[in-house]
C-alpha cells in the first residue's frame, strides 16, 4: 500500500504477473512498480514482502545484477525510480497478514493493517478470477 500525506491510497484492480517469473514474489514487485506509476513524491510504499524492500536498500547494481532473480521487473521498477529520483522514495517493510490484536498491541498502525488487507483481498480476487481449470 501507499501513503501520501498520511493517507492510504489503495490502488483500484490487479492484473496478471506480466513478466517470466510467474512468483508471489514476482507480483509483489509488479504491485510495487504499479504503484510507483502512480504516486506522486515524495513518496512513502509500504510492503509485506521482505524481499522487495532489502533489494531496494542494497541499490540498483543490487536489483539489476544478472544472476538476480526477478533482475526483468527491478529494470522497470529502477527507470521509474530514475524518473522520479531515488531520494524522493521509501519502501518500508509492513507486517503481513496482521490481525485487531497487533494493532491493538501497537505491532502494527491501523492504516498499514488496512492497506495490507486491502492488498490481499486484491490479489485473493485475482488469483480467484484467473484459477486455471482442473482439466487443462
Amino acid at each position: 500500500h501507499v501513503v501520501v500525506n498520511g493517507r492510504l491510497i489503495v490502488a483500484k484492480g490487479a492484473s496478471a504477473v506480466e513478466f517470466v517469473q510467474q512468483t508471489s514474489g514476482a507480483a509483489e514487485l509488479q504491485a510495487i512498480r504499479d504503484a510507483l506509476r502512480l504516486a506522486v513524491p515524495p513518496i512513502c510504499l509500504y510492503t509485506d514482502y521482505k524481499c522487495a524492500v532489502t533489494d531496494f536498500s542494497r541499490g540498483r547494481a543490487w536489483c539489476l545484477r544478472a544472476k538476480g532473480l526477478n533482475a526483468d521487473i527491478w529494470k522497470h521498477i529502477w527507470r521509474i525510480i530514475d524518473d522520479i529520483g531515488v531520494e524522493n522514495i521509501r519502501i518500508l517493510k509492513c507486517k503481513g497478514h496482521s490481525t485487531r490484536r497487533h494493532v491493538i498491541e501497537g505491532v502494527v498502525s491501523p492504516i498499514d493493517k488496512a492497506g495490507n488487507d486491502a492488498a490481499d483481498e486484491r490479489a485473493k480476487n485475482l488469483a480467484r478470477a484467473r484459477r486455471v481449470p482442473a482439466e487443462v
